[in-house]
């Protein structure tokens, strides 16, 4: 009998630490930012991040750079919003506070005339 508890007792003790590192390395601010440039890239070439950081309680951006077709930009020096993601087990998200600091959009000059 103590061979099947000892086995039960090793399982759930591998399955918490294979948890426990999951959730480390997903809540990793560095980890966040290269998958957010790794994305941005995709779609805006020459736009990046310095910094990301998700939470089940909020999201934080810093310093997002964006360049869209047509040489328009879009730059932020911070970007946050407050929510409570395990309320979407509820089929519910409610953002309590979005902040937007530091925010620029720039058309591209026209070019002089001949």
């Amino acid at each position: 009998m103590k061979k099947p508890k000892r086995g039960c007792l090793i399982f759930a003790a591998g399955v918490g630490a294979v948890f426990a590192a999951a959730c480390f390395v997903l809540s990793s601010s560095a980890l966040q930012t290269k998958i957010a440039n790794s994305e941005i890239q995709k779609r805006f070439p020459n736009g990046s991040v310095k910094k990301v950081s998700i939470s089940p309680f909020g999201a934080e951006i810093e310093s997002l750079e964006l360049e869209f077709e047509g040489g328009k930009t879009f730059a932020a020096q911070k970007l946050s919003a407050k929510y409570f993601l395990p309320a979407l087990v509820f089929g519910e998200l409610e953002i309590s506070e979005l902040s937007l600091a530091g925010a620029e959009y720039r058309k591209t000059a026209a070019a002089p005339l001949p």
